[in-house]
Parts: structure tokens; sequence; C-alpha cells
């Protein structure tokens, strides 16, 4: 398992590789979906707690680490490795806690941006068709349009203006929401939400990729193995004594029974690993496909929106027609950066379940 030292140094290395060197916060006024996540772990409760636990683990086992002038096998080879399975073990969980409410963060990072993209792409249209039925009005006094024609006009400029009010209502809960999560006034404004980094990767690991690291580094399986080197050792201390103090068979048996339990204790958390990175990695895919799809189908109601324009322009099609067709282009603008922010998000779950964790399915 990690020693206290490299989680210190080490807390979120596979971020770090995902993220590249990490660049100041710049602006107050600012924020990005890591500072964010940095600032939520600085405010969790139960980051706290644990910290608090795995702190008072190492106040407890620390002195046992360096043991150098003890004549017993037990408190010079035993108690050291019993201290450091048990240390790994506290802050191992906090890391996990950690890594949990950094995903926490993320998500509700990204339910943010949805929204606030939702609001931008309808303030638009607002003000496009506010424009419109200025012009409209204006073209009604001097005969220039019909009454139905410039009514209709103004009861689609009502009907968005009133989606615009419901995506700007959710847009600001979402705020609150971070401003919560930080632990910040939650009335806080923000003059930017940086989104630059949040793009999926253009390559896709290999499964086994993320299987071999997740089974090297997740903490069910480490301390699965660290647990029973400790049984090991503690099974060699005792051995003299024990097999003097009861029947030879029934010592054996009691040995390898600890020993198999362990092993069946590895075996069981390596299958848990591969069975949950696998799936991950299928749900990984799909996201990544729908996002590409999202992509086609936008170009396909950029082609229509297009047409029906042309068609209006000329004559052809009515105004019903030109907002419907340029509606359904909004929404598949909307479903590629919901699409796009989905399989990021679903990477980074991926980077941490092939690292010490916690699980997809956790």
């Amino acid at each position: 398992m990690n020693t206290v030292k490299k989680y210190i140094v080490g807390i979120s290395a596979a971020l770090i590789m995902v993220f590249g060197a990490y660049t100041a916060y710049g602006a107050e006024d600012s924020l990005d979906i890591e500072k964010v996540a940095i600032k939520a772990i600085q405010y969790s409760t139960e980051v706290k707690a644990k910290a608090s636990a795995a702190d008072l683990t190492l106040d407890r086992y620390g002195k046992d680490l360096h043991v150098t002038n003890a004549w017993s096998a037990s408190s010079v080879i035993y108690a050291p490795l019993n201290a450091q399975y048990q240390i790994d073990l506290s802050y191992g969980d906090l890391q996990i806690t950690e890594s949990s409410v950094r995903l926490s963060a993320y998500q509700h990072y990204i339910t943010m941006l949805k929204n606030k993209y939702k609001v931008e792409l309808q303030q638009k249209f607002v003000d496009k068709l506010t424009i419109e039925n200025e012009d409209a009005e204006n073209k009604l006094k001097s005969g220039g349009i019909s009454e139905y024609d410039a009514g209709m006009i103004a009861a689609n400029l009502a009907k968005e203006r009133i989606t615009l009010k419901k995506y700007q209502r959710s847009y600001d809960a979402d705020v609150i929401n971070l401003n919560k999560v930080m632990g910040e006034p939650v009335l806080n404004k923000y003059a930017n939400f940086i989104d630059q980094n949040i793009k999926p990767s253009a390559t896709l690991r290999p499964l086994e990729d993320y299987i071999q690291a997740g089974l090297a580094s997740r903490y069910e399986v480490t301390s699965a193995e660290s647990s029973l080197e400790v049984t090991k050792v503690r099974q060699a201390i005792e051995a003299p004594d024990k097999s003097q103090s009861m029947p030879l068979d029934y010592y054996q048996a009691t040995t390898q029974y600890d020993l198999a339990q362990g092993q069946n204790e590895i075996a069981k958390a390596r299958i848990q690993v591969e069975l949950d990175l696998t799936s991950g990695y299928s749900e990984l895919e799909s996201r990544l496909r729908t996002w590409e799809n999202t992509k086609i189908l936008l170009e396909s109601a950029q082609s229509d929106y297009d047409l029906v324009k042309q068609n209006y322009d000329l004559g052809r099609a009515g105004k019903d027609e030109l907002i419907t067709a340029e509606k359904d282009y909004m929404e598949a603008q909307i479903q590629v950066k919901n699409a796009e922010l989905d399989a990021w998000l679903f990477q980074m779950k991926m980077e941490l379940a092939s690292g010490i964790g916690p699980g997809i399915s956790q």
C-alpha cells in the first residue's frame, strides 16, 4: 500500500496526469472545475473527520514505525509492519473520501455548465426574437405584415422568455449549490466559469491499461495484500510458542485457514476491481459514442435549419416552420455539449477507479 509520504506527495497523481501542469486560478470572480473541487475537499466535514482519524492513527502507531532498540522479533519486525498497515488503511480511507468529494464537486460544476449553456443559447434566441418582434410591430403599423403573423411572433417571444426564465432559475440554483459545496456565501456571483480544460481525451486508453493500474492501486486490493503480509509475519513470529501450546495438526490447520482466507480476500478484491473497470469501460465507450452521434445529429439539424431558412426567405416556408427548425438546431447544440461534458466526467471516474478509488459502482 501507499505510505504516508507517498500519500502526501502524490495524492492526485492520476488527475495531475490528466490535467497537466495546473495553472493559477486567475481573478477571484472566475471559477474553474478544479478550484471548485479543491475548495470542496477543504470544506468537507467528512474529509475533515477522516483526516482527524488518520492523524490519530499516525499518532498511535507512528512510534512503532522505526523500532531499533528492541530485542524481540515482534517489536523489530511485526510492530513496524503492522503500524504501517494501520496507517496506510486510515490514510487510504481518507484519500478515497477526498476522491469521492472531488467527483461530487465535478458533477455539480458539470450540471451548472449544462444549464449555463442552455441560458446562453436561449438568451441569443430571445434577443433575436425581440428584434423580430420590434420589426413586426413597425411593419404592422405600415401594413407590411398581417396581424396574425405579428401576433404569432409576439406569442413566440413571450413563450421563449418564459423558457429563458426557467433555465435561468436552474442556473442560479446551480451557482448557489456550488457555493454551498465550497463553503462560500451562497449569494456569491462569478463573472466567468472556465471550461476550456473540460474536454474528453481524443484517445481512449485500452481497457487492459485501466485494469493493470487498478489492480496495482485500488484500496481494496492493496489493503487485502498488506493484510496477508501482516498475517504471514505474525504467524512466523508466533509459530514457536503456538506450535508448542496446541496440537500440531490443529495449529497447522488454523494457520493454513488464515492464509487461505487472506488469499481469498485478495482474489475477491481483484475480481471485483476487474469487473468494476470492465463495466465502467463499456459505459465510457457508450458515452463517447453518444457524443459522436450527437455531433452527427447537430450537422443534420443545422442542414435542416439552413434549408428551412432558405425556403422561408423565398416565401416557401412559414414562420412557425422556421422557429421549429431553429429550436431543433438549438436543442442539437445542447445535446452535443451535454454529451461532451458527460464523457469527460466519466473519464475522470475511470481515472480514479483505476487509481486508489472509489470504484465506478461505489
